[in-house]
């Protein structure tokens, strides 16, 4: 899914190793149940913008750092867990502007010359 490639693209690929007798890719739905997994529920999208509550992010983290098979090998019973990140935030200007184009029936101009990123990490 992050090559581009397209679903029939990607299927043509999955026919041509089981017809070799190597069965090592997943459905095409599957990829995609998978892949849904990994985002967050309650995101906000929009032309210009991406939201998403910091609280449903940490909680989809965590859960899907207890998802991990090596963490759920552990066999430990967890009743209370910390997750530790840090955060920080990007407000540069002068990067490369694209020529993306928003819908104009906004009522303020709307760009992507002056971007401002919030990015949170996870820590050990």
């Amino acid at each position: 899914m992050d090559n581009n490639l397209t679903k029939k693209q990607y299927t043509n690929i999955r026919i041509g190793s089981k017809a070799r007798n190597s069965n090592i890719y997943p459905s095409y739905d599957k990829v995609l149940i998978a892949k849904k997994q990994c985002y967050p529920n309650n995101v906000i999208i929009i032309e210009c913008s991406a939201k998403i509550p910091l609280q449903g992010l940490l909680n989809h983290t965590a859960q899907r750092i207890l998802q991990i098979p090596s963490v759920q090998s552990m066999n430990i019973k967890i009743e209370k867990c910390e997750l530790l990140s840090k955060w920080g935030c990007d407000g540069r200007n002068g990067q490369s502007q694209y020529r993306i184009n928003f819908d104009s029936s906004t009522k303020q101009s709307v760009t992507d010359s002056d971007m401002f990123m919030f990015s949170l990490y996870h820590c050990k």
